[in-house]
């Protein structure tokens, strides 16, 4: 009986054996519980953002026992990163780095240890920071009396060229695109570069600086605000003139001789002055019918009574290049169309005087180009290498009808209302206020040449002078600047320059008498003539 028990057993083991789950269900371990921290995270956060480019972060403590306060940024991208601690006890934070405009946001918490507390979170908005602008200084400023020539460098130019130029106002705002005139340079510049602006003929205080605008992205810059003072017109040449007038003049006519180093070289000079008013006296303009002749032969052909005369405007070959109007009959035009660096339409000098006597010099667009011919009382400014720039009816002033009776072209124009309106400032190789675009040997700051001009007073008597000029020790001529320093010293509120060097002649009495030295040993032979004759 025990044995069968003992069997029963075994096979009910067995049984039980070969049921038993080998893969049971494990049974799940508990979540892991947040650390609960050992003290309360800031509360009350507020962020104010005062000029719209900076944030003062407040806040109030929860906890007492506690090291510092760690705060974090986002920025626009989102990504937090550390902007320092703050001591225990401190409540705000000042933060001036801001790059860009946009959303952001912090969250600081309070620490003890490596013991943190949670994180307080505020969002806010950054919106005054301003869109990166290209940056330019001026480098130098050249101020002349008929000029202010801005130089400048480009310091930033954001990846891309600039436009760039001056502006400037005569008031006391800043200047700028939108509130002031401006000058904006021929070329597009890059990081490093420098151009120059011009503002001509100032005639009081300005405030000016120069600006580079991003071609890409459209921002200006500008460099610091300077304010000029226009420069005081050079000094006339006082000359002690000897009175030379022959008797067989009428009384409307002078003549007169010096010899001078006023300048610092030596000159011989001779002027004549008249008075038209009276109708006694007439300015008359002459030209050959072909081929080229002297001036004192001209003259007594030409004329029934020449009393004194001058050479005239430019030529080439056996043309003239100058305008000429002889008792309202033109004769010959300017040259207004030249070929330089580029090909450039031009304006040069022409001195007239009306049938009742009134003398002015203007600048004359000689070709029919946009209605033209045009007389204006400002030269076309165009500058050799310069894009070209193209007369109208109204630029580059409005087109005048000055009524000449009789007229001569020239140039340049040297005086025009009482003011010097060249001078020597260069960029390169060009002089800025050449806009009459005259050759080296004509518009020179160095070279001393025999010249001829012609002017008028405020009281409109006319003047002709010659400065000889290429007889070392004795007359050694002048430049330009020289020859309208003497012009005014004479009286002129207006002068233009004549043909000169060779040219150069000065012709008086009925016989025509040569009073200067030509440089060619004799007179020369040219195209033109002008001078004071019997009306």
């Amino acid at each position: 009986m025990m044995k069968r028990y003992l069997a029963a057993f075994a096979l009910l083991a067995f049984m039980l054996a070969g049921c038993k789950d080998n893969n049971p269900t494990p049974t799940p371990e508990p979540e892991p519980q947040p650390e609960v921290p050992v003290f309360a995270a800031p509360t009350n956060l507020n962020v104010e953002t005062p000029d719209g480019i900076s944030a003062v972060l407040t806040w109030e403590n929860a906890s007492t026992d506690y090291d510092g306060v760690e705060v974090q940024k986002a920025g626009p991208s989102g990504k937090y990163k550390m902007m320092g601690n703050v001591p225990a006890g401190v409540m705000i934070f000042t933060d001036k780095d801001f790059t860009e405009n946009g959303k952001y946001s912090y969250r600081i918490c309070t620490f003890k240890g490596n013991t943190y507390s949670d994180y307080a979170i505020v969002d806010f908005t950054i919106d005054g920071i301003p869109e990166p602008t290209p940056e330019i200084s001026v480098t130098s400023i050249s101020n002349e009396p008929n000029m202010l020539v801005i130089n400048y460098t480009v310091t930033d130019d954001l990846g891309g060229s600039v436009k760039n130029g001056i502006v400037w106002t005569t008031d006391s705002t800043d200047p700028s695109l939108e509130n002031g005139e401006s000058f904006e340079y021929w070329k597009n510049l890059r990081k490093g570069a420098s151009g120059i602006g011009i503002l001509l003929n100032p005639t009081c205080p300005v405030k000016v600086r120069a600006y580079a605008k991003s071609i890409t992205e459209g921002t200006v810059g500008y460099s610091e605000t300077i304010e000029v003072n226009p420069a005081q017109q050079p000094a006339p040449y006082n000359v002690s003139y000897e009175d030379i007038t022959p008797s067989e003049l009428p009384s409307e006519i002078k003549v007169y001789k010096a010899h001078t180093t006023v300048t610092g070289h030596p000159l011989n000079i001779w002027y004549s002055i008249a008075d038209l008013s009276t109708g006694n006296v007439t300015l008359r303009t002459i030209c050959t019918d072909s081929g080229k002749q002297k001036s004192s032969a001209m003259a007594k052909a030409q004329t029934e009574n020449p009393y004194v005369f001058v050479n005239g405007g430019y030529f080439g070959g056996n043309a003239s290049v100058s305008y000429v109007l002889d008792k309202g009959v033109q004769k010959a035009e300017n040259e207004s169309f030249l070929a330089r660096k580029k090909s450039y339409y031009v304006s040069r000098g022409v001195f007239g005087v009306t049938s009742d006597a009134k003398s002015s010099v203007n600048w004359r667009f000689g070709r029919s180009v946009s209605g033209g011919p045009y007389f204006y009382d400002t030269p076309i400014p165009q500058i050799d290498g310069a894009p070209e720039l193209s007369p109208s009816k109204n630029f580059p002033s409005p087109a005048i009808d000055p009524g000449y009776y009789s007229a001569i072209g020239g140039g340049p124009v040297l005086v025009k209302d009482g003011k010097i309106r060249i001078n020597f400032v260069m960029l390169d190789d060009v002089y800025l206020s050449n806009f009459e675009l005259f050759p080296s040997d004509i518009y020179n700051r160095s070279t001393r040449q025999p010249r001829t001009a012609i002017g008028c007073t405020a009281d409109g008597k006319v003047v002709l002078m010659v400065v000889d000029g290429r007889n070392t020790g004795v007359s050694e001529g002048v430049i330009l600047t020289d020859l309208a320093r003497l012009m005014t010293g004479v009286g002129c509120v207006d002068v233009m320059n004549l043909d000169g060097g060779g040219s150069s002649v000065f012709c008086v009495g009925s016989d025509m008498t040569v009073l200067n030295r030509p440089t060619d040993g004799t007179e020369r032979a040219v195209v033109s003539a002008i001078g004071f004759a019997k009306k």
